[in-house]
């Protein structure tokens, strides 16, 4: 990731830093959801890829946790774990455990 929040792949091994071959199915950034936390001026902060490969999450400092299809590059879901999102929670007596969770847009 870079510094404005833009998520990047590459096989740097194959040619110092193109898009691996085989391994993804889009050829364009723009076809992905990559961009969602650049768009939304956010940072990512860490990045976590499943034991499959098949997803990876990134937590950002928008206190958002977003998890992508590695595949796609397409946003699967995004929680909110805004402190805010707890108080509301609890001040409405809904209870349970964990933020509210969102289905991607488009």
């Amino acid at each position: 990731a870079d510094t404005r929040g833009v998520l990047e792949y590459w096989d740097w091994a194959a040619d110092g830093g193109s898009l691996p071959q085989g391994v993804v199915d889009f050829r364009f950034k723009s076809d992905t959801d990559l961009y969602c936390m650049a768009r939304e001026r956010s940072r990512p902060c860490e990045l976590t890829v499943a034991d499959n490969g098949e997803l990876f999450a990134v937590t950002s400092r928008d206190k958002q946790i977003r998890v992508f299809n590695f595949r796609t590059g397409k946003l699967r879901r995004q929680y909110d774990e805004a402190l805010s999102v707890y108080e509301a929670r609890d001040r409405s007596g809904a209870g349970g455990g964990g933020g509210a969770a969102r289905a991607p847009r488009g």
